[in-house]
């Protein structure tokens, strides 16, 4: 009886954590008990739980954001993975690959399932590039594509190494996140008393400007440029009402705003509009909300001189030299590093401070 009750335990326990590996949206992405697996209850992540799949004979761009999303990956978990990236006839079943992010245009899999959501990438300019989630086949999973194969290392990198943030890294508390956005449609909504069921961030579309556009010193603020055209996000009610409701609140907000009103209500700077798409059953209603103006990136560009810094001495030895105590630095506070912390040319700046605004890391903390 007893090892009855065991079985029963455990075989729960599966079904509970196959349901919290599912990724369908883009706010999962590297988020604890989704693709990153506590395996021991201690509230950090053990298991990387994705799959990186790229073409066979994978082109330059294919194969270094493969590569940069493996990098970032791993700096979520405490154990490291260095078999996440697959090529394409290495997978002998699909439907067992745990969520799987497919790179590029080149893969069977990516072409059907653009076909199925009627995504026409041939559209896509040079310069822009999508990211997606997708059910196909009782799998899902998140696919990347682009017009070039620069605008699909770009694309790549912008959401995949900047997640959880749409673009400044500013600090998860202040930052504007996937999280922050479902977090501030909650609560916008909330205020209508309109209870949602489910929301699901499903695309962001990506648009960069042409290379070579900048000139003289702006030259220097390339790597800045770009944002999210355009968000979709999908809201689910169990409730006709709510369904209009919530319409009806977005659509006062969306003519307040080209008046000037409510400027900050539901407005981030890396995302140029949000595409809302209320399902209840069968019926969708849609709106488009623009933000207000342009990016505050783009009227201000990030370029100041630095203050200088001066370095305090740190002890320390080869047990802890690639640590915060050593060559790294946590500024965040997190108990992560986060950053390199070695200064080699002597010229009274932390490393990264030469570039212009500071971005030096790609983790996304």
């Amino acid at each position: 009886m007893m090892k009855k009750g065991v079985v029963l335990a455990i075989l729960f326990l599966l079904c509970v954590q196959a349901g919290q590996s599912d990724l369908s949206s883009l706010s999962h992405l590297y988020s604890l008990g989704k693709t990153i697996q506590d395996l021991d209850g201690d509230g950090f992540g053990e298991r990387i739980f994705l799959s990186i799949i790229i073409p066979d004979n994978p082109t330059a761009g294919e194969l270094a954001l493969a590569s940069d999303i493996a990098a970032r990956a791993n700096l979520e978990s405490l154990a490291q993975d260095f078999a996440l990236v697959r090529r394409e006839s290495e997978v002998e079943r699909w439907e067992g690959l745990p969520n799987p992010i497919l790179i590029g245009s080149n893969l069977r899999w990516t072409r059907d399932i653009a076909k199925d959501r009627r995504i026409d990438i041939a559209q896509l300019g040079p310069d822009k590039g999508r990211v997606f989630v997708f059910s196909h086949k009782n799998q899902r999973g998140i696919a990347c594509v682009a017009g070039s194969d620069e605008g699909l290392l770009r694309t790549g990198r912008a959401f995949f190494l900047r997640w959880p943030y749409f673009w400044e890294i500013w600090g998860r508390d202040a930052g504007a996140t996937y999280l922050s956005l479902e977090n501030d449609l909650a609560k916008f909504l909330g205020q209508e008393e309109v209870l949602l069921q489910k929301t699901i961030v499903r695309e962001a579309l990506y648009e960069f400007p042409p290379a070579g556009s900048a000139r003289g010193a702006l030259k220097n603020l390339s790597f800045t440029s770009g944002e999210i055209k355009d968000l979709v996000v999908e809201i689910y009610f169990t409730d006709g009402d709510d369904q209009k409701k919530a319409h009806k609140a977005l659509d006062l907000l969306k003519r307040q705003r080209s008046k000037g009103l409510r400027s900050a209500v539901l407005s981030y700077p890396g995302c140029a509009q949000i595409t809302f798409e209320l399902r209840y059953g069968k019926k969708n209603l849609q709106l488009v909300l623009p933000r207000l103006g342009s990016s505050n990136r783009l009227l201000t560009p990030p370029f100041k001189e630095m203050a200088r810094i001066v370095k305090e001495a740190r002890d320390f030895d080869l047990q802890n030299l690639f640590s915060a105590k050593g060559l790294f630095a946590d500024r965040d506070g997190d108990g992560i590093s986060n950053e390199e912390d070695a200064d080699d040319d002597n010229d009274g700046l932390e490393d990264g401070e030469d570039a212009h605004d500071g971005m030096s890391g790609s983790s996304g903390r």
